[in-house]
This record gives C-alpha cells, sequence and structure tokens, in this order.
C-alpha cells in the first residue's frame, strides 16, 4: 500500500503506512534474536544475512546512503533518470560503447555502485582495448560525460564548439544513434532485465547481451545479402528464359526458311542445339552449293525476329552406296572448318576442295 499511497502523492499515508511495516518487521526481528540462541550455530548462521538485511530496512531513511531496495538482489541501486515519464529506475549502471558507423557493440560492462557517468569512461576505454587490441582514437559522449579523466583518447562532448570540425560535427551526430541500439538490446537482449546472481551476473549478463546484439547484426546483414544474391540470380534467370525462348523462336523461323529454300523431295531436319541437315537425293554438288549460297546470303541480309545472324555450311557428297555416317560425319568436318575459319561461309568436304 505505500507505494500507491507514494503514486497517488498522499505522502502522510504513506509515511504512516512505513512505520507500521517496519514496526511488524522489528517486531519479528527481536522474536527471531529472542529464539535464536536455542540453536546451533549452523541454524543460526542461515538467519545471519537475514537479520542484517532486516536491520537495515529499519534503520534506513529517505535521504540514507547505499539503500537496501531488494533482499534477493541486494546490489539493486536506484537510478536517477531525469525524464518525466520515468523519474528513476532500478538496476544497476551499464556502460555501453559502440562503433560511431555500423553500431556494433566494442565495450560493454556493468557499473556496481552507481559512479559517475565520467568516471566510467576511462574503464570502458580499457575494455575496448582489451577486447579489440586497438586504442581509441576519437570518443563521441553526451555531456553527461564532462570532467573525465581520459588523456589517451581524444574525447568530444555532444555540443561541443571548440575544436570540432565538419568531419566531426557530423560525427557528433551520429552520437545519438547509440539510444535506439540500446533500445534494441533491452527489448531484443534481455538487457533490461538480469537473470544470473549478484554483481558478477549483472557483469557477465551485460557481455551476453552485448555478443548477441553484435550476432543478431551480422545475421540481418546476412540475411539482406542473400536477398539481394537471390534477387540477383532471379534476375539472371528470367533473362536467360526471355533469350532462349527468344532463341527457340528464331530456330522455328529458320527451320521453316530451310524447308522453303529447297525441293519438297529434299530431307530437312534439325540435329542437336543448333544445327539442321539437309539430304538431297540425285542433287550434283553445284546445285547443293548454289542453294546453300542463296539460304547464306538471304540469312546475312535479312533480320530473323528482329536479330541478325549469320551461318555456316558444310556440304559433303557421296555415292548411293555410302554410309549415312560417312557423309554426315565428312559434311560435318566442312561445317566445324567453316566455322573455325571465320563462320558465315560454305565449305565442301574435302575441306581444300572449295571455299565460299
Amino acid at each position: 500500500m505505500a507505494s500507491r499511497y507514494t503514486h497517488a502523492k498522499q505522502f502522510k499515508r504513506m509515511k504512516k503506512m512505513n512505520n507500521k511495516l517496519k514496526s511488524r518487521l522489528g517486531r519479528v526481528k527481536r522474536d527471531i534474536e529472542r529464539q535464536l540462541p536455542n540453536y546451533s550455530v549452523d541454524i543460526q548462521s542461515l538467519f545471519e544475512v537475514a537479520l542484517k538485511q532486516a536491520q537495515k530496512l529499519i534503520e534506513q531513511e529517505q535521504h540514507s546512503k547505499n539503500k537496501l531496495y531488494s533482499l534477493h538482489a541486494p546490489e539493486v541501486e536506484c537510478i536517477s533518470k531525469g525524464k518525466a515519464h520515468k523519474p528513476y529506475e532500478f538496476g544497476v549502471k551499464t556502460s555501453i560503447a559502440v562503433t560511431n558507423k555500423e553500431g556494433f557493440v566494442i565495450g560493454a560492462q556493468s557499473c556496481p555502485g552507481n559512479p559517475y557517468d565520467g568516471h566510467t569512461l576511462l574503464p570502458q576505454l580499457e575494455q575496448i582495448k582489451q577486447f579489440t587490441a586497438v586504442q581509441p582514437e576519437q570518443c563521441f559522449v553526451d555531456r553527461g560525460y564532462r570532467g573525465h579523466e581520459v588523456k589517451d583518447t581524444k574525447v568530444f562532448i555532444s555540443g561541443q564548439k571548440r575544436g570540432v570540425t565538419r568531419s566531426i560535427k557530423k560525427a557528433l551526430k551520429r552520437r545519438s544513434a547509440i539510444e535506439p541500439e540500446i533500445g534494441h538490446m533491452k527489448n531484443d537482449g534481455r538487457l533490461d532485465r538480469c537473470y544470473l546472481k549478484g554483481a558478477v551476473g549483472d557483469a557477465i549478463n551485460v557481455v551476453m547481451v552485448a555478443a548477441g546484439h553484435n550476432l543478431r547484426k551480422i545475421l540481418n546483414k546476412l540475411r539482406l545479402l542473400w536477398l539481394k544474391i537471390i534477387s540477383g540470380l532471379m534476375g539472371y534467370f528470367i533473362k536467360l528464359k526471355t533469350v532462349l525462348f527468344r532463341l527457340n523462336d528464331v530456330l522455328k523461323k529458320f527451320g521453316q526458311l530451310i524447308s522453303s529454300s529447297f525441293r519438297s523431295e529434299d530431307l530437312v531436319a534439325r540435329y542437336g542445339g543448333e544445327e539442321f541437315v539437309v539430304l538431297m537425293a540425285h542433287a550434283p554438288i553445284e546445285h547443293a552449293l548454289e542453294k546453300a549460297e542463296e539460304l547464306r546470303k538471304y540469312i546475312e541480309s535479312h533480320l530473323i525476329e528482329g536479330l541478325k545472324i549469320t551461318i555456316s555450311i558444310g556440304i559433303a557428297s557421296a555415292d548411293s552406296h555410302a554410309a549415312f555416317e560417312t557423309l554426315f560425319n565428312q559434311a560435318d568436318s566442312a561445317l566445324y572448318n567453316a566455322k573455325n575459319s571465320g563462320r558465315n561461309q560454305t565449305i565442301i568436304y574435302p575441306v581444300n576442295s572449295i571455299a565460299v
């Protein structure tokens, strides 16, 4: 009830309730002290800490130093915030240091005893040097750090005018970026609630929260990088798919053009990816060369599906008793010789016989 009276600013009732609670606590404490001598030393030692805490609660007043705010966590302190919505909070003061650009935590430590902010800067810089093996050259802090005793690092305080260049002024504006970082560590990293016991638990909790915060930032950057890679691959595959569809249309159109260029009794077929075979029965090789050149020149001078392409042709001839594999291999040899000789030409097998 005392806290409710305090919240309602009913301070006389609050004081009356506090006195009543202290009276009851004193009665219980004195009763335990009267009965303890009847028990063994081991049992008496179990009550030693609790009785000291009870005596401290009875004696402490509004302006007492080193008050006891929690029985299960005696190290808890009342930290003044100076804000209208939150004048103070209970816990242990924590010092956080982050990089000025990326916001990675490079120093985090608890500060038991609620020291002045300016007195925490030097131990924090020493921890940064211990963690990173690098002595910071510049440090940007708020006005609460006035009166620090740092000499090895140039310290710039928010609102400072002397010795502030344009680049330093820009870096000072980035100082306030630590506030959302602390907010994320409180909400996402559980900096607002420590479940580890004692002052050592507070120190361990701060370092673990800082490490978790850095890991989350790294994972977020990796996630963005992965999305960029995926989007880039998707764009590449979409373009490749478009090119393949267009190439397929070109090959269809080219096949129709070949079929219309030769006799009805000639056999035209697609062989492999982009190669075509034409079998001309009872046709002299001069006639085959004439037809091939007409087709090559027509393709060279016209656009097919909006694309300008060229073709290479290999010709071979044989009598009716020759095997198809032999004839095909001869024409294929002439074709590859046409490609290797500069493309867009017609060659008759054997290679050194005729080239157009």
